[in-house]
């Protein structure tokens, strides 16, 4: 089996491993103790019985966790592709970043608004589902460009057509459109 398998089987375990844990240790109540979302799920008393089934957290613990770390990473590596291929916005990022100590606060790195910016766009470029993503109106008409759509009408895109359409986002570079503003990420 490929190393890589193997990394998968090993992490399914763990996933199941904890849940199965928490499913097990019925003693151990919400005691203000820190506890894994899967205690939290389990003595959840608006969720129906079926989502507490061992196959059900394994599927949301494995979700929760790729979903964690995938994206994450891959905003993480568009961001520096762009700054890698754009020494201006490196530089000016550099620069800003110069003006608060190593070892800065939290709160100190919100207030860098440059940083903020190539955060955002870091995770605004990678596109993630490439299918288009539907989205129903079920009580209401929209109305679109002298259009009226009539509710329960399913209407889609990507995010690939939204984030790189100039109507909406018209400096396609990671950082320079949010130069400035104050956003916070």
């Amino acid at each position: 089996m490929p190393p890589g398998a193997l990394n998968m089987v090993a992490f399914s375990d763990n996933i199941r491993s904890e849940i199965q844990q928490a499913l097990s240790d019925k003693d151990r109540v919400n005691d203000g103790e820190k506890r894994s979302i899967f205690y939290e799920l389990r003595d959840n008393p608006t969720l129906p019985q079926s989502e507490k089934e061992l196959s059900r957290l394994e599927q949301e613990g494995t979700l929760l966790v790729m979903a964690g770390t995938e994206s994450t990473a891959k905003s993480m590596a568009i961001a520096h592709f762009h700054l890698l291929s754009n020494p201006e916005d490196m530089s000016k990022l550099r620069a800003e970043l110069q003006t608060v100590p190593k070892t800065a606060s939290w709160t100190q790195l919100e207030q860098l608004t440059y940083l903020n910016g190539v955060i955002a766009e870091g995770n605004r470029l990678p596109f993630g589902v490439m299918g288009r993503v539907c989205r129903i109106a079920p009580n209401e008409a929209l109305k679109y460009k002298g259009h009226v759509i009539p509710p329960g009408t399913p209407v889609s895109s990507t995010t690939l057509a939204i984030h790189t359409n100039e109507e909406i986002f018209p400096d396609l570079g990671l950082s320079s459109r949010r130069d400035g503003q104050d956003q916070k990420v």
